[in-house]
């Protein structure tokens, strides 16, 4: 089945024709209409990329709801990939239907259809619908297919009377693309009244068909769980579909086409059939589900590169205790040497539409984060951010300030500004322990950010700052146990920290104590170890610790002191010592040679035994190779065939 995306969007300041075999959702959501093809489909949808992102900030933005998703192209060529027949005259609902896709297929192939969604969405709905030929005003023809829209905001007060209306009108099909989500407290509120929803309107033979991304296991498993309550057989079923690519996200159009199939798998599209209490067995849900891995793709290359900009890095002049002044030289770095492939040689008018178009997923996620965090749940909700949300905050925007940093509609501020105050109110309530790991997921998060300048840093530094007062104030509790995983957390964290945050890993003495106590007992791994040393090393290095001899010297001896080092990890000790400036260790060079010859001859001999023993092992398989084909003429020419060990 053909399947083609067909739109025009501005590159470089000027309009381009694209045409897409499978979809791209940074080319998608930039367009303001897109042609879609599913076989003999032919469809127009109007999309409104401006209104994607801010719908935290402004309640009257479409949010999601304002362009194509992959959720939507999914099961729209699913549907398509059927007989058209078995839609004739099929009365069909469609729930969160946004640009109303699925629910247009479904009207092309001959269904009477109703596209529903919050108010909101409903001028985009009727959009579509006139644009693919559904004008209200001229009513539906006999024999023909035919959509129209209606609201239906599901745990809205009142909504069930809405899906009485609809379902009074006798429904064969339900249908949802990417309607269930995620929150902050890792749960999805709203899909228990979703599937409330589809079993209010399901009759003995009504089926629901329902597909979205599996952005996490939690929205899976509470959909499963709520539609147990409602259906009593849940079966699943696959669809030979190929899965989404994991960079970036995409989807092979025939795979999205294909037809049912009676294998199972989990790693391709699953159909989750829920069968409603009561029936003959005929009513079901369906769940169509994306099982590829939630990995960050950085939104494409502009191709070009920012000019660079230049700023001192060290003070111009000095002040002398006798009043005098004296100058020297400043040194000069390039702030705009790091910019992000996707920002090169941007405006900032264009680079802040790459944010919204291009990381419009992770700023909903910060916007959502920064209202809703709360103390219970503030350490996972930030450890989570800065698993999904960290690689985009690296994305160095021109001036060498985080795209997401200086985006002016990004609550970041907000986001670091609330964790603090979390970590307050759990330390007043006595909760140290709890303090200590909110306040250590902030400042992991936090090192992910990029500053060009001290004013750009500054309600940054400044969240720090509270950050690390909570933390010495809950360190100082006896209640509270220093453990070896918030040592680290706290080196690393700093080391990765931008310069204009002064981070150190200073907290008070007896989170210097622990720290000491696990350089003494050597620390719980190898990998722990080389990360201190690592962490270590470069805060040195960058000015923000004073380099104490014995210190690296028991430091170094740790890491070597394990017996499972790798090659790479003994290399990263090397990378580590190689780091500091050669005047400070100077006065350990003695010991410095010793133990770097140690080092280097131990990664000489793994990497040779490493060697040897692949060596080996490839031999041991061409004689095993030989020996199989020799058996093979043997017994082709009928004598018997000899086992080889």
């Amino acid at each position: 089945m053909q399947f083609l995306l067909q739109f025009e969007r501005w590159e470089d300041g000027e309009l381009v024709k694209k045409e897409l075999t499978e979809p791209s959702r940074w080319d998608v959501h930039s367009a303001d209409e897109v042609a879609v093809t599913l076989g003999d489909l032919r469809l127009r949808i109007i999309q409104q990329p401006h209104q994607l992102a801010g719908a935290g900030v402004n309640p009257d933005k479409l949010g999601v709801a304002a362009a194509l998703w992959d959720g939507a192209l999914v099961l729209a060529g699913y549907l398509a990939a059927q007989p058209a027949y078995k839609y004739l005259g099929m009365r069909c609902v469609e729930l969160g239907a946004g640009v109303g896709l699925v629910g247009l297929a479904l009207a092309a192939m001959g269904a009477r259809v109703t596209i529903t969604d919050v108010a909101k969405v409903l001028p985009l709905m009727q959009a579509n619908l006139e644009a693919n030929g559904y004008n209200p005003a001229r009513g539906p023809r006999e024999g023909a297919g035919w959509a129209e829209a209606d609201e239906l905001e599901w745990g809205k007060p009142g909504w069930m009377q809405g899906v009485a209306r609809l379902a009074d009108q006798g429904v064969d099909l339900v249908v949802a693309a990417d309607c269930c989500y995620i929150d902050q407290d890792g749960k999805s509120p709203s899909t228990p009244a979703f599937v409330e929803t589809c079993a209010g309107l399901c009759g003995p033979s009504t089926r629901c068909l329902v597909s979205f991304e599996r952005r996490a296991p939690e929205v899976r498993a509470c959909l499963i769980e709520e539609a147990k309550k409602r259906f009593k057989r849940v079966k699943q079923r696959s669809t030979a579909r190929a899965s989404l690519r994991a960079a970036p996200r995409r989807l092979t159009a025939a795979a999205a086409a294909a037809p049912p199939t009676a294998t199972a798998s989990q790693q391709r599209n699953n159909c989750l059939l829920f069968v409603r209490p009561g029936s003959p067995g005929q009513s079901a849900m369906s769940s169509l589900d994306d099982q590829a891995p939630t990995v960050f793709v950085a939104p494409p290359p502009t191709g070009l590169r920012s000019a660079p900009l230049l700023v001192p890095s060290a003070p111009v002049s000095y002040d002398a205790c006798t009043g005098d002044a004296w100058r020297a030289a400043a040194t000069y770095v390039d702030i705009n040497a790091d910019v992000a492939d996707c920002f090169g040689g941007l405006e900032p008018a264009e680079w802040h539409q790459v944010c919204f178009l291009g990381l419009g997923d992770n700023i909903s996620a910060l916007e959502a984060a920064a209202t809703t965090l709360s103390p219970p749940t503030a350490a996972r909700t930030l450890r989570r951010l800065a698993a999904e949300v960290g690689p985009a905050c690296q994305l160095v925007a021109p001036g060498g300030t985080s795209g997401l940093a200086a985006l002016p509609a990004c609550q970041l501020p907000e986001l670091f500004q609330r964790a603090a105050a979390c970590t307050s109110e759990l330390a007043a309530a006595g909760s140290h322990a709890a303090a200590i790991d909110t306040a250590l997921a902030a400042l992991q998060l936090l090192a992910h950010l990029r500053f060009g300048s001290p004013a750009a840093a500054q309600p940054y530094a400044a969240a720090a700052r509270a950050l690390k007062t909570v933390l010495e104030a809950a360190a100082r509790s006896l209640a509270a146990a220093i453990s070896e995983h918030q040592v680290l957390s706290l080196v690393s964290a700093c080391a990765r920290a931008d310069r204009h945050l002064w981070l150190t890993p200073w907290v008070c003495h007896r989170w210097t104590a622990a720290t000491e106590a696990c350089i003494t007992a050597g620390w719980s791994s190898g990998e722990a170890a080389v990360q201190f040393l690592e962490s270590w090393c470069a805060l040195v290095a960058r000015g923000r610790l004073h380099f104490a001899p014995a210190k690296f010297q028991a430091a170094a001896e740790a890491a070597v002191g394990h017996e499972d080092l790798t090659p790479a990890q003994l290399g990263r000790l090397l990378a580590a010592e190689a780091a500091l400036p050669a005047h400070l260790t100077s006065t350990v060079n003695a010991w410095l040679a010793g133990w770097m010859a140690g080092v280097s001859n131990r990664r000489a001999a793994l990497v040779r035994s490493q060697a040897k023993a692949a060596a080996t092992t490839a031999v041991r398989a061409r004689r095993a190779a030989a020996h199989a084909a020799a058996a093979a003429v043997e017994v082709a020419q009928g004598a018997p065939a000899l086992a080889f060990a």
